[in-house]
């Protein structure tokens, strides 16, 4: 490919479910993780103002004239400071290539390499609803999800799971009045939390990945049994206790996985089990989990506790969102 002709490629937006494109491209190693500068939208008050754009602004400005790839996620505020490079308004000088950066009424003029590519990553009900036409003729678009990527054995196994599900909130009749019937009837995401059309390929494409060959189970059955697992894990108790009403045949062992052999009953013993399926290397690098929860918020008096019951040596820090008001003090709060 020519220089010209490599510079002039449109940039990609791929279209996605709760940015599962990113996953994705990192696991594919479609882009080098070391040679890619990652922006990512911020929450926090303070970064929604003026210097903060600017500061955006100035990363991917970098990328443009070291060629490093860039990929946005969740950045609305940045899309128009970068109208003139989407468009691809580029000025051939000395044979360099250069584009103007918009920075508020300012402007700013980068060089651009011929090996800087931008990756836009966004969901997709985002981009059919908020997304300006302006901006989507720019973009070469793609639609990418956990559904896109699985093999055929996978797809059979989402297929199976989805069955699953629609069981497991289905309401057998025979088993309850009509009085009831409406109330014991949860749609599936107030059963599975986070729960969403991804869900069912998301936990196929894992099992596949992380089952033992050296079980007893039929491969196939083994595979559907931990992808199950793992929708028990987050199912909600009264959906677990609603079982004895559904479709399904097994409804007594879901309810002794559930209650019984997984940790439901208290953060202690989450933690704990967590703490002890973590290998060598994990327990050096962090582990990151998240708890649903009706319970009340922790107290200092609570953390001590957890600490003693989990045999930690170093004390225990509860952060809240709300504390913070930019990115990085939270950042530095967490080194």
């Amino acid at each position: 490919m020519s220089k010209q002709a490599g510079l002039m490629s449109r940039y990609l937006l791929l279209l996605t479910t709760n940015h599962a494109a990113f996953y994705i491209i990192q696991m594919t190693q479609f882009i080098d993780t070391e040679n890619c500068e990652i922006i990512f939208g911020s929450g926090f008050p303070q970064d929604q103002d003026y210097a903060h754009i600017c500061q955006s602004v100035s990363r991917v400005k970098v990328c443009m004239e070291t060629g490093r790839t860039v990929v946005l996620l969740n950045i609305h505020n940045l899309y128009e400071s970068l109208y003139d490079a989407l468009n691809q308004c580029f000025i051939s000088l000395g044979g360099n290539y250069y584009v103007d950066l918009g920075l508020g009424t300012h402007r700013v003029k980068s060089r651009v390499k011929d090996e800087f590519r931008l990756i836009v990553i966004e969901e997709k009900n985002v981009v059919y609803t908020q997304f300006p036409t302006p901006l989507l003729n720019r973009l070469e678009k793609h639609c990418l999800d956990m559904n896109t990527i699985l093999n055929w054995q996978q797809q059979e196994l989402k297929k199976e799971l989805q069955n699953w599900a629609r069981l497991f909130v289905s309401i057998d009749s025979s088993k309850v009045s009509n009085v009831w019937s409406t109330r014991l009837s949860p749609k599936e995401p107030d059963v599975f939390i986070g729960f969403s059309s991804d869900t069912s390929a998301a936990v196929a494409l894992e099992s596949t990945q992380n089952s033992s060959r050296g079980a007893l189970l039929p491969y196939e059955e083994r595979e559907a049994s931990i992808a199950k697992r793992k929708l028990v894990q987050c199912a909600t108790p009264d959906s677990i206790l609603h079982l004895k009403y559904s479709l399904l045949d097994d409804a007594e062992q879901i309810q002794d996985l559930y209650f019984h052999k997984q940790k439901h009953n208290s953060l202690v013993s989450v933690l704990g089990e967590a703490f002890n399926q973590q290998p060598g290397k994990e327990r050096t690098t962090g582990l990151c989990l998240q708890v649903s929860t009706h319970a009340r918020l922790l107290n200092e008096r609570d953390l001590e506790e957890l600490r003693k019951k989990l045999n930690l040596q170093n004390k225990i820090h509860c952060l809240f969102l709300s504390q913070f008001d930019t990115e990085y003090t939270f950042r530095q709060e967490l080194r």
